[in-house]
């Protein structure tokens, strides 16, 4: 009778350890700690029992015996306390993320994070290919600039970890795109993934793409393809969902109360995007811009632009009422309805708000408001960091140009033939550093000095064709 008893009570503990982890994936939360106040009941009583018939033993080896099976229940009890406390206050869909975990192992190949590197900063975890090592003294500059901008903007000091992972390899970064976004698009240049607080980015030539901060180009099977936005629009504007994301979680606001269209409005706005304007564009109802699944479905649209028309609705309640604002209009989400939000803030309507906001992009008054670029802002980082390439790489022709301008741009004249002397000395046979020294020479009036530069630039560049 007691075997009977003792098979029947393994088999109700196995049963509801399975129903426990089944309900941790599959089931409503309800259930799961349903199932959670169950299993534990068990253990406790099974360990109760344990410690009461402990006395009753008078063999020091049962005894012994008995106090391990105590100390494993107490240890599982523990173990199974900590993980339904992780389970009940995480905030995605466990059977969805364990699947998504499993494919990102794939994508992922084994040896991809050992070509990577880490490094923290401002707490950020910075993760990158021992080829961006020279450029991230300008993106800590890129960083400390937008978490200025998004911060005062939005009044929040974000206190989550987060993680900036810059790939080097396309066909990762885009397989996880893929997965992680449901984004089938290959002009995409970076994106935020909330539930692991990590923006990924990509570059394929830090020198083009970081440094001289120039739009992405792929080339694959004949096709050119060209990514939106340069690598620190890219950088600001997954930043910026980042605080944005943040500020909701922080105040326990839905983030769909908050219409896409507003925060990819914010962050563009942040960004300072230099959008090209165009008037004769579709125009989509913001309707349609509200969620994640919308935007996918408007945004293949090459007759409408949904980026830049959530900016300039963005510009206009800024116009209008102010920067601040936008923050209010966040925190409002957690009681309020959008349209309801644009009526108090607005004084009309979410119906005029749509109208005016048409025929002020029609009338192109937004023109004058878009940020423009500057280029300097950074030039004496820029140039350390290309000085540090070279070092790293003395074969890169593009690093020795462009340090080249930039030294030009500050006057330095010597510098620039200093420059381009060791770079034709490391690189003899590249004809474009032997016309780039005659130009640096003629800037100075040696034109003999010039000429022989030239020559040798002709002559060698003759050899290659």
């Amino acid at each position: 009778m007691k075997i009977v008893k003792k098979i029947l009570n393994f088999i109700m503990i196995v049963i509801s350890i399975i129903l426990y982890i089944t309900s941790a994936f599959i089931f409503n939360k309800k259930y799961f700690i349903l199932f959670t106040i169950i299993i534990t009941s068990i253990f406790l009583w099974n360990t109760y029992i344990k410690i009461k018939t402990l006395n009753y033993l008078s063999n020091n080896m049962s005894k012994l015996l008995r106090c391990i099976s105590v100390t494993f229940n107490l240890t599982s009890l523990v173990i199974l306390l900590v993980f339904s406390y992780s389970v009940i206050t995480y905030k995605g869909d466990m059977l969805t993320d364990f699947f998504e975990m499993g494919l990102l192992l794939q994508i992922e190949k084994d040896d991809y994070y050992d070509k990577m590197n880490e490094k923290n900063y401002e707490n950020i975890r910075i993760i990158y290919n021992k080829d961006i090592e020279p450029t991230i003294p300008l993106i800590e500059k890129y960083i400390e600039e937008i978490n200025t901008k998004s911060n005062t903007l939005l009044g929040i000091n974000t206190s989550d970890k987060l993680t900036i992972q810059i790939d080097y390899d396309e066909e990762v970064f885009f397989m996880r795109t893929m997965l992680l976004t449901g984004n089938e698009d290959y002009n995409i240049g970076g994106y935020y993934y909330e539930k692991s607080n990590t923006i990924y980015l990509y570059t394929n030539n830090p020198i083009r793409d970081i440094l001289m901060n120039m739009p992405q180009v792929n080339i694959s099977e004949g096709n050119i393809s060209i990514t939106d936005n340069n690598f620190k629009d890219n950088l600001f504007h997954e930043y910026t969902h980042y605080v944005i994301d943040s500020l909701i979680d922080d105040n326990k606001i839905d983030n769909k109360a908050v219409p896409l269209w507003f925060k990819e409005g914010i962050c563009d706005y942040i960004t300072g995007e230099n959008i090209f304007f165009d008037g004769e564009l579709e125009y989509i109802s913001l309707k349609n811009l509200e969620t994640y699944e919308d935007w996918n479905k408007e945004k293949g649209n090459i007759k409408a632009n949904i980026y830049e028309q959530s900016k300039f609705a963005v510009l206009k309640v800024v116009n209008e009422k102010g920067e601040k604002v936008l923050k209010e209009m966040i925190l409002s989400c957690k009681n309020k309805d959008f349209k309801t939000i644009i009526k108090e803030y607005m004084n009309c309507s979410f119906e005029k708000f749509e109208n005016d906001l048409k025929l002020d992009i029609k009338e192109g008054k937004f023109k004058d408001t878009i940020e423009e670029n500057k280029e300097d802002m950074y030039i004496n980082t820029k140039i350390k960091c290309l000085e540090d390439y070279i070092k790293y790489d003395e074969n890169n022709i593009g690093a020795y140009e462009f340090l080249g301008t930039l030294y030009e741009r500050k006057k330095e004249n010597l510098k620039v033939i200093n420059l381009f002397k060791y770079a034709t000395q490391k690189n003899p046979k590249e004809y474009i550093l032997w016309h780039r020294l005659g130009l640096a020479y003629e800037d100075i009036g040696e034109s003999t000095l010039a000429k022989e530069s030239f020559d040798k630039a002709k002559l060698l560049k003759k050899e290659n064709i």
